[in-house]
């Protein structure tokens, strides 16, 4: 059968040419090989067919490696934002292709990918690392089998071992809230809050201007991640803005008369040089943590602040999609992943129950009776 990218054509397009080809992943391309002056029809039929053969060599001896990084990153890139494409390369070269990266791709069985997986669990990876590496596994492989390269996806019923190492996803409780908001200074006091009580990712915080903030709603249509600038992370934020509750604005208001820029395009919390936001990381480090530290709560962080607004919120019996569009995520990740329930509500919501079907109980007994 002929591969896809097998055929070739010469054109002559102006004073040169061109040859039209389709890559591995079926794409159209053009590549401009020489001067019509210089270069006879033939000679550009030569070095059309050296491109076309190196498709067809790499699919007889492609590695691991060389499609992830010639094929599947490339294409995937188009998708992800830059955070993602951050942490998904890292995973990727410390975890696969460290492992599989010389190995051709049509040696790798799902008896080495499950015996993969199984040896990372064993050594204390957690289960939400060893599940993206499942994952990343099984979309690898379905390129593959897209691109023609295999004929099934090894990695298609993977799973993700029950020996993996479930982390603790601890929430604050309310005198651990009232003991830190006591304890921050002005700036960091107004961060915190608009993670913990606005539910903004800190990325979005950070990144807001003066501009963004209004009387009672905070527009958001970046963040920042790592020192760029990006979209925010779920493309609802830039259109659905986010509530600003009274205590916070009045916060924002005290901020503003002591920001050096407050113009609508000064940042609101700007670095030292005043051109760009702040630094995440060098805030938390140098103006939190060793108050967290103090306090007694040194396991406190973005996240924990984040899924302590859901879990508290929950409590107080917030309809959860008005949390979930608040904080800026689907209403099943705000149940499944940030909500974290208590033994007490969990007793409390059997009492109810058990109350509930003791009421049908008497009436059955009333029923009898007559």
């Amino acid at each position: 059968m002929r591969r896809r990218w097998a055929r070739g054509s010469i054109q002559k397009v102006g004073k040169s040419w061109v040859g039209q080809y389709r890559d591995v992943q079926g794409r159209r391309r053009n590549k401009v090989l020489g001067d019509v002056s210089k270069m006879r029809k033939s000679e550009a039929s030569d070095a059309l067919y050296d491109i076309v053969k190196s498709f067809r060599v790499r699919h007889e001896s492609c590695t691991f490696g060389d499609f992830v990084r010639g094929v599947y990153l490339p294409h995937y890139h188009r998708k992800w934002k830059v955070s993602t494409i951050s942490t998904n390369e890292d995973r990727l070269r410390r975890y696969l292709l460290s492992e599989f990266g010389c190995c051709p791709l049509d040696t790798l069985t799902r008896g080495l990918l499950e015996d993969f997986l199984e040896r990372r669990a064993s050594v204390g990876l957690s289960f939400s690392t060893v599940d993206h590496l499942r994952w990343d596994l099984r979309q690898i492989f379905a390129l593959a089998v897209e691109d023609g390269l295999l004929k099934g996806n090894p990695a298609g019923s993977l799973f993700t071992p029950r020996t993996a190492r479930r982390n603790l996803k601890p929430v604050m409780e309310g005198h651990h809230v009232q003991l830190l908001l006591s304890a921050l200074g002005l700036r960091e006091l107004i961060v915190v809050r608009l993670v913990l009580i606005e539910g903004l990712r800190p990325g979005e915080a950070l990144a807001l201007k003066w501009g963004d903030i209004g009387p009672d709603r905070i527009g958001i249509s970046r963040r920042v991640y790592r020192g760029k600038l990006d979209s925010p992370k779920s493309h609802r934020r830039s259109e659905l803005p986010a509530a600003l509750s009274i205590g916070t604005r009045q916060l924002l208001d005290r901020w503003r008369l002591i920001s050096p820029d407050t113009s609508p395009e000064g940042w609101a919390f700007p670095s030292e040089t005043l051109r760009t936001p702040i630094s995440r990381d060098n805030l938390w480090r140098r103006a939190v943590a060793p108050i967290l530290k103090r306090l007694g709560i040194g396991w406190v962080n973005f996240h924990v602040l984040r899924r302590t607004s859901q879990t508290l919120q929950h409590r107080l019996k917030t309809d959860p999609k008005v949390v979930s569009d608040q904080l800026g995520h689907g209403l099943g990740v705000g149940l499944n992943e940030y909500t974290q329930t208590s033994v007490e509500d969990r007793g409390q919501a059997l009492a109810v129950f058990e109350n509930f079907l003791a009421g049908f109980e008497s009436v059955t007994k009333v029923s009898q009776a007559i």
